[in-house]
């Protein structure tokens, strides 16, 4: 993703940071999110989750939808479903982390993300199994 595009998802979204932050007297410019505060095991499974599905359904094979809006409403569904088989006690899979991958897609074609268009046409094809 460019810096042009996260500038746009960033104002899209209605974030606008301030310009500078002073850090020990020093200058910086002010990044969106608090990243430290994302933990390192979910990124690790979701990373995880990611390379499953590459290899089952090809790279980026989610991206080239030509239905975003219909495969969001799929992907929170799908989310939902990962949720109550978790909270009913099925440990057949990583719920949590395919639950995360799922909104992770929602979230991605919400709004004007443009961040897809980059991997359109990667997909290496392989079988619609379900994630």
């Amino acid at each position: 993703m460019t810096d042009q595009m996260v500038k746009e998802n960033n104002k899209t979204a209605g974030l606008e940071p301030p310009k500078k932050i002073i850090i020990g007297g020093a200058t910086s410019n002010k990044i969106f999110g608090r990243f430290d505060m994302i933990c390192p095991t979910a990124i690790m499974r979701l990373a995880i989750v990611c390379e499953e599905g590459s290899l089952t359904h090809g790279e980026y094979n989610w991206a080239n939808t030509n239905d975003p809006q219909g495969f969001k409403r799929e992907r929170i569904s799908h989310a939902m479903s990962h949720l109550e088989l978790y909270r009913l006690g099925d440990n057949s899979e990583a719920h949590l982390a395919k639950a995360i991958w799922g909104l992770m897609a929602a979230i991605h074609f919400d709004g004007n993300c443009q961040c897809h268009k980059q991997h359109l046409g990667k997909s290496q094809g392989r079988e619609q199994n379900d994630m």
